[in-house]
């Protein structure tokens, strides 16, 4: 069975990319562009890793934490956080939710493999990945 993956961000190219790239790593991924619309494609599509970046408009990333505590479905999902914005408030509102991996820059596609791949086996994503660990996850 393939690792389904959710990737929220309210940039087209970025949605693109996390299709492509997490696709020819073999991860089934499908994309949202608003907190609405991430929240409608987790319940239907119940991926196994969550990707969202603040500042999703109609409901935030922080609105998709929020939901995804109130569900019982959803509440196990490991979410993964890219921080691209630099939005402070939003930054510190999501912060009161457990995440699995946090970047404030936009992964390589082996970092975010990596990245994937703890998150489902329950390990800390470090901040900056090791070489070691990209080389062994590397798609």
């Amino acid at each position: 069975m393939q690792t389904r993956v959710l990737a929220a961000s309210p940039s087209l190219s970025r949605r693109l990319w996390y299709r492509n790239e997490l696709g020819r790593c073999g991860f089934e991924t499908i994309t949202a562009d608003t907190g609405i619309a991430c929240i409608q494609s987790a319940v239907a599509f119940q991926p196994h890793v969550l990707i969202l970046e603040p500042s999703l408009s109609w409901g935030g990333s922080d609105g998709v934490l929020a939901v995804k505590q109130l569900d019982p479905i959803l509440q196990p999902v490991p979410v993964i956080v890219i921080d691209l914005q630099r939005d402070a408030s939003e930054t510190y509102r999501i912060g009161a939710y457990p995440l699995a991996g946090y970047w404030k820059w936009m992964p390589t596609t082996d970092e975010l493999s990596a990245a994937i791949y703890n998150a489902l086996t329950g390990h800390e994503t470090p901040r900056l990945p090791s070489l070691a660990t990209i080389a062994s996850i590397s798609c």
